[in-house]
């Protein structure tokens, strides 16, 4: 299997010196973005889901829910910039990308939570993240007048961290 985007080697220019399209590969385009998920440390959205430093293990937790939901941003991203290709794309790092790849229960378990955030984020794209957040502060099991509260706040660093990857995307 090659990893040239289906229908780019068969592009021609409509007009003389019009340049190109650069085609993009599944693996550079995930590589970009496995990179730029490294860099997130998520520090903001823990400080505003009330999550301490010394809280390890919930912490752990939700930094695996909001690389989840990263990824699925990025899907959404994709699919914006590479219409034809985003399936694909999303595929071959779903697939590649080590920690949601290998065969044990974490990759699995990250698997599971992609797919979830995935498809709540599909629904409305990049309208509205409100959902996803929604589901987030669910995770928490914090008391009901919090709720509201964090689900703004989180709805706005998810649109940011959206607007982050989408900027980044190439």
């Amino acid at each position: 299997m090659h990893d040239r985007p289906s229908g780019q080697e068969d592009i021609a220019p409509t007009a003389p010196g019009c340049p190109l399209p650069i085609p993009y590969t599944a693996t550079e385009v995930s590589r970009t973005f496995a990179d730029l998920l490294e860099t997130f440390d998520y520090a903001a959205e823990l400080y505003d889901l009330g999550v301490g430093r010394l809280n390890f293990l919930k912490r752990a937790k939700i930094k695996k829910h909001l690389t989840a939901i990263s990824i699925a941003l990025w899907h959404i991203a994709l699919e914006k910039s590479f219409p034809k290709d985003s399936d694909a794309f999303f595929a071959h790092f779903i697939a590649t990308y080590p920690p949601i790849s290998e065969a044990g229960k974490k990759a699995r378990k990250l698997r599971d939570m992609v797919v979830q955030y995935d498809t709540l984020a599909s629904e409305k794209k990049d309208a509205d993240f409100t959902q996803v957040a929604d589901a987030l502060v669910r995770v928490l099991n914090s008391h009901q007048d919090e709720n509201r509260r964090q689900q703004l706040k989180i709805s706005l660093r998810i649109r940011a961290a959206y607007d982050l990857i989408f900027e980044k995307l190439i």
